[in-house]
């Protein structure tokens, strides 16, 4: 038993639901055919394969639109999540600016104060002199280290002299 014959018309409109492409490209594929002479009302058996192919690539097209608006709108999402992070963060590294900057002011006036009372104490024992700073000292075994007992090494290790350490 013979098929039908299907029209032009009834295949772009049967391919368009399974596609689910846009009307505007449904249009644009009737407007092609008639441009170039070829009425709608004829049978679309030498332009099936063609038309399902078309249509199948619209549809992927418009599959990988969607995706990349998606992925757009997520991007954008995402910077402005990012831009507002560094806005809070530049908003707590101004705090903190402005909190050492009031403790840099505070040490530096309190450091003029002990100068000024330094110099008036001096100015008022004139026979002492102002003391001077200690000298650092090297730290060795004798001055604030300590030396490791050999009960505490390893069985069978024994301890190498360092450079400071007496022959």
């Amino acid at each position: 038993m013979d098929q039908p014959t299907r029209t032009l018309a009834d295949q772009i409109d049967r391919l368009a639901r399974r596609h689910q492409v846009p009307e505007s490209f449904v249009e644009s594929i009737r407007s092609s055919f008639t441009r170039k002479g070829i009425s709608l009302a004829e049978d679309a058996g030498p332009y099936l394969p063609i038309l399902e192919e078309t249509f199948a690539r619209q549809a992927q097209v418009t599959a990988a639109t969607a995706r990349s608006r998606e992925g757009l709108r997520r991007l954008d999402e995402n910077f402005r999540r990012l831009a507002e992070g560094w806005r809070r963060q530049l908003e707590q590294l101004r705090e903190v600016k402005a909190s050492l900057e009031e403790q840099r002011a505070r040490i530096e006036a309190n450091t003029r104060r002990l100068r000024e009372q330094l110099a008036r104490r001096s100015a008022s024992r004139p026979g002492r002199p102002v003391p001077a700073r200690r000298a650092s000292r090297p730290a060795g075994p004798s001055r604030g280290q300590a030396r490791v007992p050999r009960s505490f090494l390893p069985p069978g290790s024994f301890p190498v002299p360092g450079p400071d350490d007496p022959s």
